[in-house]
């Protein structure tokens, strides 16, 4: 009998350990593809009048789905693409949008915020940050965005 009840064990048990148990599989970041992204912003012109207050933001054409620009400190900017790292490679409607507090953007699909100051996870089921893009200030009026 007790070589019966090794048998059931073994049987019932092997799948599970192969499998991983009943352990959870969390679904990773799908990427953001890497797209050529090159462009400046004038401050004077009144289109980008949001990005002369610190700790503000804007969406402007470029990217994936558009970049976001986040006026971090007097002298800095910072800039990320608009696809969610999530799930926008696969689903077009993911792309994080600006929140009214203009220093957090949420994906509508994933439900995922992302912090602004550097592009991290807040929360959400996204563990990747927003994908960066290089963002220089001149100290006067341009800042530059490229990768």
């Amino acid at each position: 009998m007790n070589t019966i009840k090794k048998l059931v064990v073994i049987f019932f048990a092997a799948p599970l350990l192969i499998s991983g148990g009943c352990k959870k599989k969390t679904k990773t970041c799908g990427g953001v593809p890497n797209v050529g992204v090159s462009f400046t912003i004038d401050l004077n012109q009144p289109q980008y009048n949001p990005l002369t207050i610190t700790g503000s933001s804007m969406a402007v054409t470029g990217g994936n789905a558009g970049v976001i620009v986040y006026r971090y400190q007097t002298d800095q900017f910072k800039a990320y693409d608009g696809l969610c790292p999530y799930d926008g490679s696969s689903n077009s409607n993911a792309v994080v949008q600006i929140q009214s507090n203009k220093i957090t953007a949420k994906c509508p699909v994933c439900g995922s915020v992302f912090e602004l100051s550097d592009g991290a996870v807040i929360s959400g089921p996204s563990t990747c940050p927003l994908k960066a893009y290089n963002a220089t200030y001149d100290g006067v009026s341009t800042v530059s965005v490229s990768n």
